[in-house]
């Protein structure tokens, strides 16, 4: 989730994030021909596929190469429900807009990019599948993340088994009913259904344990943070503005920040929104314990109301690179598990 919309973010940024979610849970098809994207179904999956990918500060982006050479960087956000595309990038690759009504309001949307001979990358679908292969392109003047052309959801994510391997900086794509690693360190992942038992939202929850109490998540690869120059003087660690983050509601961020007052505590550490950061020393995930790992704060009710409504159970945060990055992950949507290694200390 790397550009959540906070309950009082201005009215454009909160329409925008429920566009995201609109654009999962299915949408009316875009006027013209269906877009025709990417597929290598018809071709023997192999023990698995390494997909093109760039780690930034514990963020995952897809790096595509489109057939006329042209690249295309989109963070892969477990957290967002989006397919989506910047408008400079729609624009610098030529791709044709057209106007689409989503919810109501007015938005573009653009067929994928045809992809580089050999390219490795699974087609973009939707829950509507005659918006697959469509890219809804962000209004004019608001930026995706800040440092990417776009963002590949979990409409994107689910249904596959993939491994995350952090430490290696590389994501791999796993055949179909693939075995998703050893058993050790497993952790179950709900998933919102409706009265048919089929998934909704496909946004993951997991849970962790800080100081022994079992906190519900969000499993959010895509959470960043924006540090401010204040956050960048006091952590003076030479690393960039935008880095991977955890988000935690104000209400838990306020307690540990009381209980432990040698925790380390960053105010107005953030842009655009100045909330603080947090570095909780150790948590629980999967078995292990890992730390130091920091925590962004944000409304309450952010969580709470607003993601929660699109969880199977209320959750209080969302668990980002900040705390994955220790981990090699296999995450077998079908199967609703997760399974952590740590091939190497970091």
């Amino acid at each position: 989730m790397s550009c959540l919309a906070p309950v009082h973010a201005p009215r454009s940024a909160r329409r925008w994030s429920r566009v995201a979610v609109l654009c999962l849970a299915g949408c009316a098809s875009p006027p013209g021909p269906r877009a025709v994207a990417t597929d290598t179904a018809s071709q023997p999956p192999p023990a698995r596929q390494a997909i093109a990918v760039e780690l930034r500060e514990n963020r995952f982006f897809a790096a595509l190469r489109a057939a006329d050479g042209q690249s295309l960087s989109l963070l892969i956000d477990s957290g967002g429900g989006q397919l989506n595309l910047d408008r400079d990038a729609a624009v610098r690759l030529h791709l044709p807009l057209t106007p689409h009504a989503i919810g109501g309001e007015p938005y573009e949307v653009t067929p994928m990019i045809s992809l580089a001979p050999g390219s490795v990358f699974p087609p973009i679908r939707s829950l509507d599948r005659e918006l697959d292969g469509w890219l809804v392109v962000a209004p004019p003047g608001l930026r995706l993340g800040g440092e990417s052309d776009g963002l590949l959801g979990s409409a994107w994510l689910r249904d596959r088994v993939w491994t995350f391997d952090y430490p290696g900086h590389a994501l791999w794509l796993h055949p179909a009913g693939a075995p998703g690693g050893g058993v050790a360190h497993r952790a179950s992942l709900g998933f919102q259904v409706n009265a048919g038992g089929e998934r909704t939202t496909h946004f993951a929850r997991i849970a962790m344990r800080v100081d022994g109490v079992a906190i519900e998540m969000l499993f959010d690869t895509g959470a960043t943070v924006q540090l401010s120059a204040a956050a960048l003087n006091a952590l003076h660690d030479g690393r960039p503005r935008y880095r991977a983050t955890s988000f935690i509601i104000a209400s838990i961020f306020e307690r540990w920040r009381t209980r432990h007052p040698d925790w380390r505590v960053i105010d107005s550490a953030d842009e655009p929104l100045r909330e603080a950061m947090i570095e909780v020393p150790s948590i629980e995930l999967a078995g292990f314990s890992v730390g130091p790992v920091w925590f962004t704060r944000r409304a309450d009710p952010n969580f709470t109301e607003w993601m929660s409504e699109m969880m199977d159970q209320p959750i209080q945060g969302a668990l980002g690179g900040s705390a994955l990055g220790y981990f090699r992950i296999t995450v077998d949507y079908p199967n609703a598990v997760a399974v952590f290694e740590r091939p190497a200390e970091r």
